[in-house]
């Protein structure tokens, strides 16, 4: 029999079963060492900034010399300078932690569409003394609490039904997961929390489905506090010290909390494993040797949401970045898949939700085609149901994934 490849990390004694895993690993714990690949034409940056310019060009007003709004705001600015400066003036590090508030705006029938999203606000209250000696301290001395209070990402909870209802108008031929909020990056987590928000993305949806309602993750508690990224890290946590997943924990030294760690699928499995929620692991290994595309993502996906218990989105995961993907559409020139992700653009968001539904922005927003699928490997988490007996409880907990192509 064949000996199974391994394969070796060149920063340390790390050894990977998959080449997929070695990146996953190199992403999560040697990214300051790494180039960074930008999320939308894969062009690689060894530094930050210039890879946070490059990417933001990508969602450029279609306008020449148009504006930058303030996603708190509205305020018109002239570059993405001042909008970088404006938006940290609404989140001062010497203000209190974060409350999240839910608010609608007023229907626009004229529109024809509704408006609803949730967003994060600060308040007047001070971290409570227990809450704060939990939190580490940076090497300069500054408090690390606003990284975690302080999220400032936007959440559109009813952008969904706003997409629905405008591919419905256009008579297109799609079919989208019943519920998922879009949660976006914010100026305090920017560049490492895209896992997170994936998975605040997949639980938006879920704790709308009676199937989970006697969840636990699903308390009063969960739903006051809408997950926010440090709770994640803490159930991440739980979940490695319930044997979850062991050699993930290993791999990130069994330590998330107060940290700008990166999670991957593997996390996402073990946390929602560990609350008895069942999970399909797909690990895309290769291209197509056929066609020399992904068109097995796309196949899996489309059979997925043909599928009548397609109630959930899926967390679609690459080198370097995470998105989920809501669902199916199929254009003049074949299949697209409708993919949230939050490190969008919040203006253009802002605009869908005004009534700006038009081709340009849902194309910018949502639609992905076939030749934007040019990673080498991907992996899809699926949620399937609940874990029923105890023997599949502990199963559960050594992580298995599905190979595709087979």
């Amino acid at each position: 029999m064949a000996e199974k490849a391994v394969f070796d990390c060149p920063m340390c004694d790390f050894r990977a079963n998959s080449a997929f895993e070695l990146d996953e690993h190199f992403s999560k714990v040697h990214d300051e060492n790494a180039a960074r690949v930008c999320i939308v034409c894969g062009l690689s940056f060894m530094n930050k900034k210039d890879l946070e310019f490059h990417t933001n060009a990508h969602f450029e007003n279609d306008q020449a010399g148009a504006g930058k709004y303030c996603p708190i705001c509205n305020k018109n600015l002239r570059n993405h300078e001042d909008l970088d400066s404006h938006v940290n003036n609404h989140f001062d590090e010497t203000e209190s932690e974060s409350s999240i508030e839910i608010y609608k705006e007023p229907d626009d029938r004229d529109r024809g569409v509704g408006v609803a999203h949730v967003e994060f606000k600060k308040n007047s209250k001070q971290p409570s003394t227990s809450h704060s000696q939990e939190v580490a301290s940076t090497s300069s001395g500054q408090s690390q609490s606003t990284l975690f209070d302080k999220e400032s990402g936007k959440i559109y909870s009813n952008i969904l039904n706003i997409l629905r209802e405008y591919l419905t108008a256009i008579k297109s031929d799609f079919k989208l997961c019943s519920s998922c909020y879009l949660f976006t990056n914010g100026p305090f987590d920017r560049g490492w929390s895209c896992g997170y928000r994936n998975l605040q993305m997949l639980l938006s949806s879920m704790m709308n489905s009676r199937e989970f309602s006697n969840c636990e993750i699903f308390s009063n508690q969960f739903l006051q506090e809408l997950t926010p990224i440090r709770k994640i890290q803490t159930l991440i946590e739980r979940a490695w010290s319930l044997g979850f997943d062991t050699r993930g924990a290993q791999q990130l030294s069994h330590k998330l909390v107060n940290t700008k760690k990166w999670i991957g699928a593997t996390e996402v499995v073990a946390l929602l494993s560990s609350f008895r929620i069942q999970c399909t692991l797909i690990d895309v290994h290769c291209k197509s040797k056929t066609t020399g595309t992904h068109s097995h993502i796309f196949d899996w996906v489309q059979n997925y949401f043909n599928s009548p218990d397609a109630k959930f989105p899926l967390y679609l995961q690459h080198q370097g970045h995470s998105r989920t993907i809501v669902g199916i559409e199929h254009g003049q020139n074949g299949l697209n898949l409708l993919i949230f992700d939050p490190s969008c653009s919040k203006e253009l968001c802002g605009r869908y939700c005004r009534g700006e539904c038009n081709e340009s922005i849902t194309w910018k927003l949502f639609r992905r085609s076939l030749k934007t699928f040019f990673k080498e490997q991907y992996q899809i988490v699926a949620v399937k149901g609940i874990i029923k007996t105890e023997a599949e409880y502990e199963r559960s907990k050594v992580l298995n994934s599905t190979l595709l192509p087979a």
